[in-house]
């Protein structure tokens, strides 16, 4: 949370350490990390008590697997205004690029709400991410 609230306007951000675990690779994980990242939403709008000027919605940017799990989290039972803007960096939506295991296909069978309002904005540079030795020799 800002340290000092007398600036005319501020944003709290916060981080979610996933401790570096391989969801990508093993299903269950993914399972374990969402349940985590939900309550931990939960939790961030906890730690405002009864203060006044409290955030009614929060933007979460994920980074690849980070982004999957959001991507999910959207079609969990939340408040449809919960979640206002999700930004996912290189973030595999469609698919993994291997199914090592069944848990991990069926994470990818999310369903979207129709209700949902969120702003959702996925960026990839797709090809253009991969770095190219060979302009360097």
């Amino acid at each position: 949370m800002a340290l000092s609230s007398s600036t005319s306007y501020h944003f709290d951000y916060y981080t979610i350490d996933l401790n570096d675990e391989f969801s990508g690779l093993y299903g269950p994980l993914l399972y374990d990390q969402l349940e985590y990242v939900n309550s931990s939403l939960y939790r961030i709008f906890e730690l405002y008590g009864e203060r006044k000027n409290i955030p009614k919605s929060i933007v979460i940017i994920g980074h690849s697997m980070g982004g999957v799990i959001a991507k999910n989290l959207l079609s969990q039972n939340l408040d449809p205004n919960l979640i206002s803007v999700l930004i996912t960096l290189a973030a595999p939506l469609k698919r993994v690029p291997i199914f090592f295991d069944l848990h991990m296909h069926n994470f990818y069978k999310w369903d979207n709400p129709g209700h949902n309002k969120t702003t959702f904005v996925s960026l990839s540079g797709g090809y253009a991410d991969f770095f190219d030795t060979s302009k360097f020799k």
